[in-house]
């Protein structure tokens, strides 16, 4: 059952509280920690990218195509639709050959409100390639291209592209296919349904890819590496998975999904130890969420409190009246379980 991760308190007493589940396991997939129910079923919403992106390097598209490490970033982003995430989306239309046309995720407004709020002064309307998932979808494209496979389905169950990602899937987080449910994300392809702490499982082998099947280590490789180097690729400007990139220097690797899910790796390197991280609030409020990554983050030292500290401008302290007067606090108090 879930637990409470937040409490909003309006003077004394307790108003409101949000609920989520927390699952972390090591790189042999045991779980080390938890809060909540560890075995809980959600979908994994765009915290799946980095592992839906595995095809198209180790099957050498990225290799004959020539993406740089900025491109194969933008492959697992959920992008602001700035300048250089568009330019990235562009230049890889370009290589494969295909145009905006064939982004079948739907036409979207810039993610970031001042991006926003100039297409809205230039009179351009919203557009596939802003939508924050083309990155994904341009992924997709790229495997088509190369396995010859056809553009204008791709986003389809049975497509040969959704099923190599299904696969994917079921490897890197040890979940039988069968049992994994099958949705459709808000881009319109499939969006898969399994318990969290397979997908700290998956996160923990992507980040120590010595771990995953020999055929998949140099790609996890490139896209880690990829997404550590390139944190604004990954999200952008004020964007709290980006920001964490920056201040753990290498350390880690965050990425956000829609809807209360945030997945973590840390590398196994020094005093760190190679572990997969998997939250989800159970309303699906998204507001939270950097409150509760920074307590989870603190009680496992992972990050020091003056890196930590770095993050304060995502965690609302106040709940202020219409007078900007401070009436109440948001507090995270929840205690890691050990397991």
């Amino acid at each position: 059952m879930s637990e409470v991760l937040i409490k909003i308190y309006r003077g004394n007493l307790i108003e409101n509280v949000y609920r989520g589940d927390i699952a972390i396991v090591n790189t042999r997939g045991k779980i080390t920690f938890s809060v909540g129910d560890s075995e809980k079923i959600t979908y994994w919403r765009s915290a799946a990218k980095p592992i839906q992106a595995l095809p198209v390097i180790y099957s050498g598209a990225a290799d004959k195509y020539k993406l740089t490490e900025k491109e194969i970033a933008i492959l697992t982003s959920s992008h602001n639709g700035e300048d250089e995430h568009i330019k990235l989306i562009y230049s890889i239309l370009n290589k494969i050959n295909l145009s905006e046309r064939n982004l079948l995720c739907g036409a979207y407004p810039a993610f970031r409100k001042t991006t926003n709020n100039s297409l809205i002064q230039d009179k351009t309307n919203a557009k596939p390639i802003y939508n924050p998932c083309s990155g994904k979808h341009v992924a997709q494209l790229i495997l088509c291209k190369y396995y010859g496979w056809s553009v204008n389905d791709y986003y389809k169950l049975e497509h040969p592209v959704q099923q190599m990602i299904l696969n994917v899937i079921t490897k890197l987080t040890e979940y039988p296919k069968e049992n994994i449910y099958l949705g459709v994300d808000g881009c319109g392809v499939p969006v898969y349904g399994l318990p969290i702490k397979n997908m700290s499982c998956a996160y923990a082998r992507m980040l120590n890819w010595k771990n995953l099947f020999p055929e998949y280590q140099q790609a996890a490789k490139r896209i880690v590496i990829s997404m550590i180097r390139n944190p604004k690729i990954v999200g952008g400007t004020s964007r709290f998975d980006t920001d964490l990139m920056q201040i753990s220097e290498g350390k880690l690797l965050a990425k956000s999904g829609a809807d209360g899910v945030f997945c973590i790796g840390v590398r196994n390197k020094n005093n760190n130890k190679g572990i997969g991280i998997t939250i989800k609030m159970e309303s699906g409020n998204m507001k939270f969420l950097p409150m509760v990554v920074i307590r989870v983050l603190s009680q496992l030292k992972i990050l020091s409190k003056e890196k930590l500290n770095q993050l304060e401008k995502y965690c609302s302290s106040w709940v202020k009246n219409y007078r900007n007067e401070k009436v109440g606090t948001f507090i995270s108090d929840f205690k890691l379980r050990e397991v």
